[in-house]
């Protein structure tokens, strides 16, 4: 069975990012108020935040985000192929699938 995409998934993704970055963020904001510290990659939005007087959690969403427009313009055509087209439950259907094996194999 071939899966369709269209443009009206578009907003359902960008929503599970940011859902995603959210998360993540108040992970990190509760792992540095626990004084648990930070891993490496949550280290550079924690000292930027000092530096730019943003709180941890609203700078560790905007680097991040800043981090994925990055990747697409470094992987640019190649974006979604090399992503395997996931929905937020991590369903992958067998044909893109087989193209992602192709791709990245």
């Amino acid at each position: 069975m071939k899966e369709v995409r269209t443009l009206k998934h578009i907003p359902a993704r960008w929503i599970c990012l940011l859902i995603g970055l959210s998360i993540m963020a108040f992970g990190v904001a509760f792992s540095i108020k626990a004084s648990l510290g930070t891993s490496p990659i949550s280290s550079f939005p924690y000292v930027t935040s000092w530096v730019s007087g943003l709180s941890t959690g609203t700078t560790t969403i905007i680097i991040n985000i800043f981090f994925v427009v990055l990747q697409i313009l470094i992987l640019s055509g190649a974006f979604g192929r090399r992503q395997g087209r996931h929905d937020c439950s991590g369903y992958r259907s067998r044909t893109v699938h087989k193209t992602v094996q192709k791709t990245c194999f």
